[in-house]
């Protein structure tokens, strides 16, 4: 597992490193755009939200799981990847609006990690 990311981003990756409870490799803010795409390109699998390491998994490829909130996959998500879309189970999903209205973002607090888990199985070729 290779957590990477922008530098803005490497405090709370190492939040989530802590947590994961196994061995994990941090990248985020070492590698430029060309090097991640480089290493995304070597994946089996490839994790993660709405963000151009996603697109560049989908372009190569790789099998990408998208994360995804209050976004419409249908036009934002992985090019040929749709099926491996993963949304929260909330009824303001794609609601369009600039801010969240609710008390607690349910689009993406209704996302599981045993839905992606088990997403991820599934493209690994692997039985639960």
């Amino acid at each position: 597992v290779i957590l990477t990311g922008g530098p803005e981003n490497v405090e709370e990756i190492h939040r989530v490193a802590r947590q994961a409870g196994a061995s994990v490799c941090i990248a985020a803010g070492e590698l430029s755009l060309e090097e991640t795409w480089a290493l995304i390109d070597k994946s089996s699998l490839f994790i993660g939200v709405d963000t151009g390491a996603l697109h560049m998994a989908a372009a190569s490829n790789i099998p990408a799981i998208a994360i995804f909130g209050p976004g419409d996959p249908s036009i934002w998500g992985p090019y040929g990847q749709l099926e491996n879309v993963i949304q929260g189970d909330s009824s303001c999903i794609r609601c369009k609006r600039v801010s969240c209205v609710q008390q607690t973002l349910l689009c993406r607090e209704t996302i599981s990690v045993e839905k992606i888990f088990e997403k991820a199985l599934q493209l690994m070729g692997m039985n639960i």
